[in-house]
């Protein structure tokens, strides 16, 4: 394109490659009627990873289950050159002051191999009373396949070559992402409501009563020996289970020879701005939020809530190289603004992340009998965990371990700044003159590479007037590879 005056705008476009190889959504949700629920079966749910594959079950009053396997699945979601850009190239070198903005654009790359949302919701709609269980069980296994998303060569912002720019060119709050995970069960929008997960949940006013009066919580990985499965049991009148796991293969998430920004080749009195503008590269082993919640006038009824996460031999990283975020010009032949602001380039990796929250509360509030509670977890043959038997037990497990295996997130050769390049043809101004004059800010950005292997939230809320409650909370992590972060 050759212009000189009017005004462009590049905003609200995607570029988007996307792979989900099982996605599954389970929900029992809604009013009850005004016919009070009743069921005597007792709540149950299980998983069982043995070499051959996999299982779930549930048993309750109302159960959700789910099982996804991905056996030697290899996937790639790639973004790769690819512009999402205004470029004007003048034929006749010259001057230009038309305003240029480019906002609001992303360009992502998403691989992603199990993704699960399984709820149980219960609202107040004329009943005030649940007698029975509820089961929710997760099951999710990456096994042996290659995961990789990659943004290469591709580029969001202006270019405006042969001409001394007078005029205000922006660049603000675009995007440049490639995110590789194993398994997920957990997402929030960006007001922190839940978007997926697994879920007991009943309504304000709901009065629960379950058939079994205490809870029993264990699991365990086996695999570390590679002799014996990964199980886990969750028994109670609400009981929930996530368990997810990753063995052999690898998880990739890429960008290089990228970049978000404006290229002018002179200055003549213009301002160039890149604001907001981020590249995102991550990859993950699992993810997962679990919760369970009531909030009756009376609650009588045992609570299990387990998550249980491993990655076995599964290489995890993640990597942002070549990559530049900013602004660049040539010479400046008058006084002249370059602002890079509130900008980052970042890569990160997660092996196991998870929140397991019970939050329940009655008036009336019993959860087991009031005797007292033995729970442990050891790492042997195995990494297990117990939480024992209580009213309310809890518990996340979560593992690392494989033979030289190196998890990493790492920025190399990155640019995020403003770059004067005073070798390129001046259009503008004296060749190679420079004015002490012009305005470089740049502030408020952020060069970064995090790791990190195990991470949870495991908590109980319980709250009530008179009752009984015993209650058990047991967290457990062993990570025994090399997490790098350069």
């Amino acid at each position: 394109t050759d212009y000189t005056t009017g005004d462009a705008t590049v905003t609200g476009n995607t570029l988007n490659s996307t792979i989900l190889v099982n996605g599954a959504s389970n929900r029992a949700a809604g009013t009850l009627n005004t016919t009070p629920f009743s069921s005597t079966t007792a709540g149950q749910v299980s998983v069982d990873y043995a070499p051959a594959g996999a299982g779930v079950a549930a048993i309750g009053g109302v159960t959700i289950g789910n099982a996804q396997i991905a056996a030697g699945v290899d996937s790639s979601a790639q973004v790769t050159d690819s512009n999402i850009a205004l470029v004007n190239t003048m034929t006749v070198p010259g001057s230009s002051g038309a305003p240029v903005t480019v906002t609001g654009n992303t360009a992502n790359a998403d691989d992603t191999v199990n993704r699960g949302d399984n709820r149980f919701v219960a609202a107040e709609g004329g009943a005030v009373s649940y007698t029975g269980s509820v089961g929710v069980v997760n099951g999710q296994a990456n096994l042996g396949g290659s995961t990789t998303a990659t943004a290469s060569d591709t580029a969001i912002g202006a270019e405006l070559d042969g001409t001394a720019y007078t005029g205000g060119l922006s660049v603000s709050g675009n995007t440049l992402g490639a995110s590789a995970q194993g398994n997920d069960a957990a997402a929030v929008d960006a007001n922190g409501n839940l978007v997926r997960g697994n879920v007991i949940s009943f309504g304000q006013g709901i009065n629960v009563t379950g058939p079994t009066g205490t809870a029993n919580l264990a699991m365990s990985f086996g695999s570390i020996t590679g002799t014996t499965a990964t199980v886990g049991t969750a028994d109670a009148s609400l009981a929930l289970l996530s368990s997810q796991g990753n063995q052999g293969g690898s998880i990739t998430g890429a960008i290089q020879d990228s970049r978000i920004g404006a290229d002018v080749a002179s200055l003549n009195g213009g301002t160039l701005t890149a604001n907001a503008d981020h590249s995102t590269v991550s990859a993950g082993g699992n993810n997962a939020i679990n919760l369970i919640s009531a909030d009756s006038a009376a609650f009588d009824a045992s609570v299990a809530a387990g998550n249980q996460q491993a990655n076995d031999s599964t290489a995890i990283s993640a990597a942002a190289t070549d990559v530049t975020v900013g602004v660049q010009t040539g010479h400046v032949s008058a006084t002249s603004t370059a602002t890079v602001a509130d900008s980052s380039i970042d890569a990160s990796i997660s092996g196991n992340s998870a929140q397991t929250i019970v939050d329940v509360s009655g008036s009336n509030f019993t959860a087991g009998p009031a005797s007292p509670v033995s729970a442990d977890g050891g790492i042997g043959s195995d990494v297990s965990l117990d939480a024992g038997t209580a009213g309310i037990a809890v518990g996340n497990l979560q593992a690392n371990f494989g033979a030289g295996i190196v998890d990493s997130a790492s920025v190399e050769n990155a640019n995020l700044g403003v770059l004067f390049d005073y070798s390129r043809t001046n259009y503008g101004g004296v060749e190679g003159n420079s004015r002490n004059d012009t305005i470089a800010t740049v502030t408020g950005n952020a060069l970064s590479a995090t790791a990190g292997g195990n991470s949870a939230s495991t908590a109980i809320n319980a709250s009530g007037t008179v009752g009984t409650l015993t209650a058990s909370l047991v967290s457990g992590q062993y990570d025994a590879n090399d997490i790098q972060a350069t």
